[in-house]
């Protein structure tokens, strides 16, 4: 009914400075969200203004006081395998298929962008991004395991008009190695890498145990929390406050709001700007959020922020995993 957002956060506690969702009046908008629970299992929900909320549930993290070989997040640095708007070729990899109920884009992930072979993988982590044309009417994109069929939920949602949307999604893979890219009114779709969750035939570590937080507010440039608002074509680094600094990788939820122009975010551990992207804006002065898992630099842990365009962000962190 207004222009607002939503706040999830762990029952019988007080609601975080955090946000997890922003929207517009008569907007379809998902994001991911890792969200810690109370004694009873439970989970609280803020909405600013009116709205109607839908949850799918992914999965959990078990508490594992010692070392452990499945479940372990094992962050890559971000890189991109698959983008349906270029031909395909031996370092751009998918198919078409029509499906029984939604046509879809099939994507090879195992042995690819730094991961390991399909026995190795619980589940990745992707970065997934759906690009509509003008023409387009409102949509959706849902993953699942390469070779399984449409499971009635989506990853994330697109308003038409050109339209671009990118949302973290943790699937696991098909027989062959592969996910599936279900699509309603999504004609492309950009696959980047950001790293998977071990299978019970990885090696027992601690490394990448993930530490569950309320949200922590790393960055708000809109007040000069962390760094300042960022020119466009340029980075900006922080040494997370609530994140130890053997940290291996970094839960955000990167939220860029009161952007001059079209454009995107890239979280990344320093060093060479890789080319993916996290969150997209199509026009000036919209507010989308997107979660990321991302791999930090070496000790002292640090994450930075490249922005195409002019714009203020915001980064909240609901937790991290381990370092090696």
């Amino acid at each position: 009914s207004a222009p607002g957002f939503l706040t999830a956060w762990a029952g019988r506690s007080a609601r975080p400075l955090a946000s997890n969702i922003n929207a517009v009046p008569g907007e379809f908008v998902a994001n991911s969200a890792v969200v810690p629970v109370d004694a009873n299992g439970g989970i609280l929900l803020y909405a600013f203004t009116t709205a109607h909320v839908v949850i799918d549930v992914l999965g959990y993290f078990n508490v594992a006081p010692g070392a452990v070989s499945a479940g372990r997040f094992v962050a890559v640095a971000p890189n991109r395998i698959s983008d349906s708007r270029d031909p395909v070729s031996a370092t751009n990899l998918y198919t078409r298929g029509t499906g029984t109920q939604l046509p879809y884009i099939r994507v090879p992930v195992a042995g690819r962008g730094n991961l390991p072979a399909a026995a190795q993988i619980d589940a990745a982590v992707l970065v997934v991004t759906a690009v509509t044309n003008p023409d387009n009417g409102a949509g959706f994109l849902s993953a699942s395991p390469g070779g399984t069929p449409f499971s009635g939920s989506s990853h994330l949602n697109t308003n038409g008009l050109g339209d671009i949307r990118a949302n973290l999604v943790v699937v696991p893979l098909g027989a062959d190695g592969s996910v599936d890219f279900h699509l309603l009114s999504v004609p492309n779709v950009v696959v980047d890498v950001a790293g998977y969750f071990t299978s019970s035939a990885a090696p027992s570590a601690t490394a990448g145990r993930f530490h569950v937080q309320q949200p922590f507010r790393e960055v708000d440039t809109r007040e000069s929390i962390g760094f300042s608002r960022l020119p466009g074509e340029a980075s900006r680094s922080i040494d997370p406050v609530s994140i130890p600094a053997n940290a291996g990788a970094m839960a955000h939820t990167i939220t860029i709001v009161d952007n001059g122009a079209p454009g995107f975010v890239t979280p990344y551990p320093g060093g060479t700007l890789p080319v993916v992207s996290a969150g997209n804006t199509t026009a000036a002065g919209q507010v989308h959020a997107v979660l990321s898992f991302t791999q930090m630099s070496a000790a002292p842990a640090t994450m930075s922020y490249y922005t195409l365009m002019a714009t203020d962000l915001v980064v909240d962190t609901p937790g991290y995993f381990e370092g090696g």
